[in-house]
């Protein structure tokens, strides 16, 4: 069941690389709801074990809930996958998945497909979920698409 997860899981966030560009899944509603099910000790029992062929993926305990992080150092790519928790017995608050690419390769493409990206990601996750994407630099080498899923109120 964990590692057919986290399979799952690096599906889901490599589609959002390709997303960018092409109209695919963004975020599949199952992963979504996969990862809305999970209490913070459930995803910090899986989330060590992500790995991606070709990609150093490592995760980094926070207090709102473990991050996942992985990067290809062939293209330059990463990935960071992080559902934000307020305490241990709730599900997540929201699920952040940011996609990362090489500086200067998505600031001026942004804001031609911020609209598309998150159109296409709230038509894939139904209305059970919101969706919002901003452009991010995280660092002095990498800049990217971080896509912000939440839960709709009830």
């Amino acid at each position: 069941m964990k590692a057919k997860f986290i399979t799952v899981l690096v599906t889901f966030c490599l589609v959002l690389f390709s997303a960018i560009t092409h109209a695919e899944t963004v975020v599949s509603k199952e992963d979504a709801d996969k990862v809305f099910a999970m209490t913070k000790p459930e995803w910090e029992a899986v989330a060590p074990g992500f790995s991606m062929e070709g990609w150093e993926a490592k995760s980094a305990q926070l207090p709102t809930g473990t991050v996942v992080q992985a990067l290809n150092r062939a293209n330059g790519y990463g990935l960071l996958i992080q559902p934000v928790y307020k305490d241990d017995t709730s599900i997540p608050e929201a699920l952040i998945v940011s996609s990362l690419y090489p500086r200067g390769t998505m600031q001026e493409l942004f804001a031609d497909v911020k609209d598309k990206i998150e159109a296409e990601a709230q038509s894939d996750l139904g209305g059970a979920y919101t969706v919002s994407a901003q452009f991010i630099l995280p660092n002095d080498n990498a800049e990217g698409v971080e896509l912000t899923i939440k839960l709709k109120s009830k």
